[in-house]
């Protein structure tokens, strides 16, 4: 019996073809979804532990002076160092796309002269709770790496995604992105680097008035309400969860 960190209805296809294992989808195992916090929000800073320093600027206050679905949500996970070339690249293009913008970039993955205030469109920060700032209204894009623990974030939070994979699952999990009709697989170079002027067209596609970007917008708004009925009371994964603990008897 094996307990997986998905959903039965993202993944039904995929479940349904390993009929002789017992598979049990529970996710998404994210706490802060199941958690209040503080002033009632989700995912606070104490429920949750994570590997880095929690960062302190305000991004949440800075979300709130933000319209509706204008600003994109940068991270690339909280592992893998990314490289200057990179960060070069990401910069151009956020500064090309003119859309306010979140990113976060550890404090150690910081070269010299990189200019960690932003500009006057955008903030950039160590740490964000990233499921808190996923749902906030004014994030209209999420650029990742596609993690799982990320994908799985963003689909519950409803956020269309620019999907840059590196390695390991990732580019598995990029074609889940497309597949589900949340995001777009954005090119890369053989080093997996994203260029500006590509970023700044993934980005004009999804916040932009194109036909594809409404489309990918419908797509994700529909995929957090499938979610969110797989947490909920009487949803799958609930009863997958009770389905694997009934096979332990145990007294009352």
């Amino acid at each position: 019996m094996v307990l997986v960190n998905t959903v039965e209805e993202l993944e039904a296809g995929a479940l349904a073809s390993v009929p002789e294992l017992d598979v049990f989808p529970v996710g998404p195992a994210v706490v802060s979804l199941f958690t209040e916090g503080e002033g009632g929000t989700s995912g606070p800073a104490g429920a949750v532990g994570d590997l880095f320093e929690h960062d302190e600027n305000g991004y949440m206050e800075w979300l709130d002076t933000k319209p509706a679905r204008s600003v994109v949500y940068v991270s690339f996970g909280s592992m893998a160092a990314v490289s200057k070339r990179q960060k070069d690249e990401l910069k151009r293009g956020l500064a090309a796309s003119g859309r306010p913008y979140l990113w976060v970039v550890r404090s150690n993955n910081r070269d010299d002269g990189f200019d960690d205030a932003g500009d006057e469109r955008g903030m950039v920060v160590g740490w964000c709770d990233q499921v808190r700032g996923l749902s906030h209204p004014a994030v209209g894009c999420f650029v990742t790496h596609c993690g799982w623990n990320s994908t799985l974030e963003t689909v519950a939070c409803g956020a269309p995604v620019v999907a840059v994979p590196q390695w390991s699952d990732q580019d598995t999990n990029a074609r889940l992105v497309v597949q589900w009709g949340i995001g777009v697989r954005a090119a890369t170079d053989v080093d997996r680097v994203l260029d500006a002027e590509e970023l700044a067209r993934c980005l004009e596609l999804i916040i932009g008035d194109r036909e594809e970007g409404a489309a990918i917008r419908e797509s994700s708004a529909a995929w957090k309400a499938k979610l969110q009925q797989a947490i909920a009371d009487g949803g799958s994964s609930g009863r997958n969860l009770r389905t694997f603990l009934d096979q332990f008897p145990y007294d009352a």
